[in-house]
C-alpha cells in the first residue's frame, strides 16, 4: 500500500518547484519586455527625433542652394537626404519589433489582424485568424505574452517548417484562453535537415513559447506525432 504522506508531500514539491520556474519566467520576461519597451521608446522619441531634425535641415539646406550650386553637390546632398529617411524608416520598424504600439495603445487583438497581415502578404501563405470572446482587454504582460507566442509560431510555420496554411484558433472559455496553432508544414524536413543553426532555431524558438506561457502560469501542449505536423494547444488563466 502506499504512504499517502509521501504522494501528498510529493505532490506539493511539484507544484512548489512548478511556481517557482512560472515565477522565475515571469520574471524574466517582464524584464526582458521592459528592457525593449525602454529601446524602442529610446529609438522613438530620441535616435529618430534626432534624425528627422537632420533631414529638415538638409530639404531647407537643398532649397537654399539648389540655384546657387552645382548639380553634382546638388545630387549629393539630395542622397544623403533619401538615407536619412530610410533610416529613420527603418528605425520605425525597429521600434515596432521591439513593442508595437498598437498593443499599448489598442491591445492584443488589432495587433494580431496586423501581425497576421504582414506575415501574409507577398508570400503565398494563408493564415486564418479566428477569435472568439475576445471582447475586453488584459493586463499588459499578457497581452505582450500573447503576440509573441504568435508571432514566434509563425516565425517557425513559414521560415523552418515552410507551411502553407496557418491557423490560429483563440477562444476565452471560462476563466482560460485557450489558443490552439496548426499548420500544414512537414517537421520531417527540419529532423532531415543538415543545418545545425535551423534545428537551434526551432529549439530556441519552441522554448520562447514554452517559457511565455509558463510565465502567465499556463500550460501548453505540444504535438507532432500523428501527422508529423506541429500542433500546439495552450491554455492561460485568465487572471
Amino acid at each position: 500500500m502506499y504512504n499517502v504522506n509521501l504522494i501528498i508531500n510529493a505532490l506539493s514539491e511539484i507544484k512548489i518547484h512548478r511556481d517557482i520556474d512560472s515565477l522565475l519566467s515571469q520574471k524574466l520576461i517582464e524584464v526582458q519586455d521592459a528592457e525593449r519597451e525602454r529601446i524602442a521608446i529610446d529609438l522613438n522619441e530620441v535616435v529618430n527625433q534626432i534624425l528627422y531634425a537632420a533631414k529638415l535641415r538638409i530639404e531647407l539646406t537643398l532649397q537654399t542652394l539648389k540655384e546657387k550650386t552645382g548639380l553634382e553637390v546638388f545630387d549629393e546632398i539630395e542622397e544623403s537626404g533619401h538615407l536619412l529617411e530610410k533610416g529613420i524608416v527603418e528605425i520605425r520598424k525597429i521600434s515596432g519589433n521591439l513593442i508595437p504600439d498598437s498593443i499599448l495603445n489598442l491591445g492584443v487583438i488589432p495587433s494580431m489582424n496586423n501581425l497576421i497581415e504582414a506575415y501574409s502578404n507577398g508570400n503565398g501563405r494563408k493564415i486564418k485568424l479566428n477569435i472568439n470572446n475576445f471582447n475586453k482587454r488584459f493586463d499588459r504582460e499578457k497581452e505582450i505574452s500573447i503576440y509573441r507566442i504568435i508571432e514566434t509560431y509563425l516565425n517557425l510555420s513559414g521560415r523552418h517548417f515552410k507551411a502553407v496554411n496557418i491557423s490560429v484558433d483563440m477562444k476565452i472559455e471560462l476563466d482560460y484562453i485557450r489558443i490552439s496553432l496548426e499548420n500544414d508544414g512537414d517537421i520531417t524536413a527540419i529532423e532531415e535537415a543538415k543545418e545545425e543553426y535551423r534545428k537551434n532555431n526551432i529549439k530556441v524558438g519552441l522554448g520562447e513559447i514554452k517559457r511565455r506561457v509558463l510565465s502567465q502560469s499556463g500550460n501548453i501542449k505540444i504535438n507532432t506525432a500523428d501527422d508529423k505536423k506541429l500542433k500546439i494547444y495552450i491554455t492561460i488563466p485568465v487572471k
